[in-house]
């Protein structure tokens, strides 16, 4: 059997995984958006497999909640439910997500979504809703 298999490599497979890992689109904005609100991470992965891009958030996240530790993901309703708790106390939300189909649970608790689209105009929309006096 094991010749019908090829033999992973974890140490190889991990590399490759983290060399594969593309920074947020507005990382280098993340620093002075959080100088004006609270920042929070609400993200599908494995912990472990993110860890790189991890290390770099949190710092700037007042929260962050991985999908592996929430035990539950996107777009199930009771991880929006554990993030929202994590937000009680702030009367406005800006979810941002890249899958339209995330969008409508942030809704449904009354945040604000914005979807981010490959070409990077919700930055422009973010900063806009920061500048609008929503801020911490």
């Amino acid at each position: 059997m094991t010749g019908c298999f090829p033999v992973i490599d974890a140490a190889d497979a991990r590399a490759r995984l983290i060399s594969e890992i593309r920074p947020l689109p507005a990382l280098e904005r993340l620093a002075g958006w959080r100088d004006r609100a609270s920042l929070n991470i609400l993200s599908n992965h494995r912990t472990e497999w993110i860890a790189p891009v991890l290390e770099r958030l949190y710092p700037l996240a007042d929260h962050v909640l991985v999908s592996a530790e929430a035990g539950c993901r996107k777009p199930e309703p009771e991880i929006y439910g554990l993030m929202d708790a994590k937000l009680r106390g702030f009367a406005d939300v800006l979810y941002v997500d890249d899958a339209k189909s995330n969008l409508p649970q942030g809704a449904a608790l009354g945040w604000k979504t914005l979807l981010a689209d490959e070409d990077g105009a919700w930055i422009a929309q973010a900063e806009r809703w920061l500048d609008a006096e929503h801020v911490i």
